[in-house]
């Protein structure tokens, strides 16, 4: 027997294809299954809707052993497809879309051929009616419980609240329940762990961001420009805008005339924020490092959400400042003024946008001491020796 095959075969489990990466979630499942993939035989498995086909060859690409299936769904009106989603969405039990018995037939042959089953979310566990077993994990890198716990705290409407409690009890109820449902869970962060609970079952797999080929530069602004990255179709990225661009962009303006804010990221007709004054909005950029290098800050405007900021690694490894609220900083092993500024105040906020801009000096000092902590905790590289320990610790897969 090789070395290779005394290896436990990993059956890895998304409900959304990564490639190209475009939002945080497609990281974290590209970076986890390259990992993975470097040092067990891998087999990446997606289950969702019918995908582009595009996607598909950029995800066989990254991945020798590719297969997909697609879930179940009836061709509704657009009124009722849509009151059917708020009603699933809303309602305490989970609804995932079923694959076809002939699919579920080979996901269960898939098991026997591999020794661990690692799900990202509860999604495709859910659509493949997967009860668990000793050798399955779940990946729960955004926990939703504490998402709609912070959304409640900041929203007004009765209505809103409502929904709110609705979705901290279902997401309550499934996360807690994965811990006896699956071998392994795996979270983001301390915290999230510490949240469910602190178990053994559960570990920390941490999020993470390509280490650059060279060891990134401080470069000297040219004009007076914050920026943000993400997709402002997410409602707490686009909550967070909303905030930033009606109660700390007016301060900020008023002591910097000049200043810009440059949008990187999809958006669409909810989230266009192009009515604001300064404001310029870019849409998807493959590359974004040329506009990195333009900011004085970042700005992570965020009251709620879960997970950790994938952004705010992106932007240590381009040397970029980062302002932040403290739910934006959530899950990270940063301290304020130390790799970045946390302020959660309007005021605050928009005091210590000024002071990045007409004070680079402070910018550089943050950006050093972001870099270190980068390269000691949240280099894909570093994470994978972890994920590595992790999975051998873990057997029996054998």
């Amino acid at each position: 027997m090789t070395e290779n095959t005394k290896k436990p075969r990993i059956l890895y489990v998304a409900s959304t294809l990564p490639c190209p990466p475009m939002q945080g979630s497609h990281h974290r499942i590209l970076n986890i299954g390259r990992q993975l993939q470097k040092r067990f035989p891998l087999t990446f498995l997606y289950v969702g809707h019918e995908p582009e086909r595009n996607r598909i060859e950029a995800t066989q690409k990254e991945f020798f052993n590719f297969c997909a299936m697609t879930t179940r769904h009836r061709n509704l009106p657009y009124f009722l497809s849509q009151w059917r989603h708020r009603f699933q969405f809303h309602w305490p039990w989970y609804h995932a879309p079923a694959v076809s018995k002939s699919d579920l037939k080979r996901f269960h042959q898939l098991v026997k051929d591999h020794d661990l089953i690692w799900f990202h979310t509860l999604d495709p566990a859910d659509s493949l009616r997967y009860k668990g077993f000793r050798n399955s994990l779940v990946d729960l890198d955004d926990l939703n419980q504490v998402k709609y716990r912070l959304k409640l705290s900041i929203d007004k409407t009765l209505r809103l609240k409502i929904a709110d409690y609705l979705l901290i009890y279902k997401w309550k109820r499934w996360e807690k329940n994965a811990i006896h449902r699956f071998g392994k869970i795996v979270v983001c962060s301390d915290e999230d762990k510490a949240f469910l609970g602190n178990r053994d079952p559960i570990a920390v797999v941490p999020n993470g961001f390509e280490q650059p080929p060279e060891r990134p530069r401080w470069k000297p602004k040219t004009k007076s420009c914050l920026g943000f990255i993400g997709y402002l179709g997410y409602t707490p990225n686009r909550d967070g805008m909303k905030w930033f661009a009606d109660r700390v962009w007016p301060k900020i303006r008023e002591e910097i005339p000049t200043a810009e804010l440059h949008l990187v990221g999809r958006y669409d007709a909810k989230s266009d924020f192009s009515y604001v004054e300064g404001f310029t909005h870019l849409g998807f950029v493959d590359d974004p490092a040329g506009e990195f290098s333009q900011w004085s800050a970042m700005i992570v405007p965020l009251h709620f959400g879960g997970g950790t900021r994938i952004k705010i690694l992106e932007a240590f490894t381009k040397m970029c400042p980062v302002i932040t609220t403290s739910v934006g900083s959530h899950g990270l092993m940063v301290a304020d003024e130390k790799e970045l500024i946390v302020r959660d105040q309007e005021d605050a906020f928009a005091q210590g946008c000024v002071r990045l801009i007409n004070d680079p000096q402070i910018g550089q000092q943050l950006t050093k001491a972001a870099w270190s902590t980068f390269e000691d905790m949240y280099s894909w590289d570093k994470i994978g020796e972890k994920i590595y320990d992790f999975v051998l610790r873990s057997q029996p897969f054998s």
